[in-house]
């Protein structure tokens, strides 16, 4: 009886104690994906978004205008792929003539001065640098990785989310 007594309780603890943990875990996984996908499903059209120039102006969705297409970019300075997507697209810049660039960083503006200057991509006005004072990328997009690339058409419609480099032919096929 008595082993029968100790094997009930052993049984009971378990399911006590390790069975709203399983439960626990299980369904923060279930949450975080339906949140993705229902995260990604906001971003079909740029969200509204406030960012700084390295002035300490506001930058905003709105002051993109809608003529353009625009490659969202979140970077980090320190990032070599990040540097890589800079190159490519400082090297090929008139091969977009009709698409604006958003690097989006947390770094130091002092950095992000460095970044520019290093990969040649000062004195154009249609590549503009931005810090995330606030922290708020996070909150609109969805980014595991960096660089992480969000390219929406003239309309603000979305048409390719990415983490890692992009060649310049893959930048050209979906900005068309």
């Amino acid at each position: 009886y008595r082993n029968s007594y100790l094997q009930f309780m052993k049984s009971f603890l378990c399911i006590v104690f390790f069975m709203p943990i399983a439960l626990l875990f299980s369904s923060d996984r279930i949450f975080s994906q339906n949140s993705k996908r229902s995260y990604s499903d906001s971003l079909k059209i740029m969200p509204s978004f406030r960012f700084y120039s390295p002035d300490g102006t506001v930058f905003t969705s709105d002051s993109l205008g809608n003529k353009n297409s625009t490659v969202i970019i979140y970077f980090k300075t320190d990032c070599p792929y990040c540097g890589k997507e800079a190159d490519i697209i400082s090297n090929n810049i008139n091969d977009f003539p009709t698409t604006d660039f958003v690097f989006i960083t947390r770094s130091y503006t002092a950095d992000v001065r460095g970044f520019v200057a290093l990969h040649k991509l000062e004195n154009n006005k249609r590549v503009r640098f931005l810090q995330d004072k606030e922290k708020l990328y996070y909150k609109f997009y969805t980014a595991s990785y960096t660089p992480s690339i969000h390219i929406y058409d003239k309309n603000k419609k979305l048409k390719l989310f990415t983490e890692g480099i992009l060649i310049k032919e893959e930048l050209l096929k979906y900005i068309r």
